[in-house]
């Protein structure tokens, strides 16, 4: 599976730390779904949905996806396996760089990129 060069941003953290991960984002309701159809719905489609919960209080529901796991996606030498976080809304309006702190602090390790007009 190739990933779009215009999705924009992502967050990564090892593959083996699933569980944590979902905590530390505070991810909840995971669906499986194919690379396609998760990058897609992450990046292109309507990723976020604001809503009135019971209390009458708006909220914002974000879509993410989380890649299988990945060896070596990071170049050479191997770096063991890792998982991606795709979903532009929730990185950007809960600050990639907090994301990865978090992540970071839960999974000991987290990376987050982004895919600028120059490709850096």
């Amino acid at each position: 599976m190739e990933f779009p060069l215009d999705a924009g941003r992502w967050l990564a953290f090892p593959a083996d730390r699933l569980d944590d991960a979902v905590s530390a984002l505070g991810l909840h309701d995971l669906r499986p779904a194919t690379g396609v159809t998760g990058v897609e719905a992450a990046t292109r489609a309507a990723d976020s949905l604001e809503f009135e919960d019971a209390r009458g209080e708006k909220q914002t529901a974000y879509r993410v996806f989380i890649t299988p796991e990945f060896d070596n996606w990071r170049g050479d030498p191997p770096t063991g396996k890792w998982r991606l976080v795709w979903g532009n809304a929730f990185v950007d309006e809960c600050d990639g760089f907090l994301l990865a702190d978090r992540l970071s602090e839960r999974c000991g390790e987290g990376h987050f990129y982004v895919i600028d007009p120059y490709h850096s």
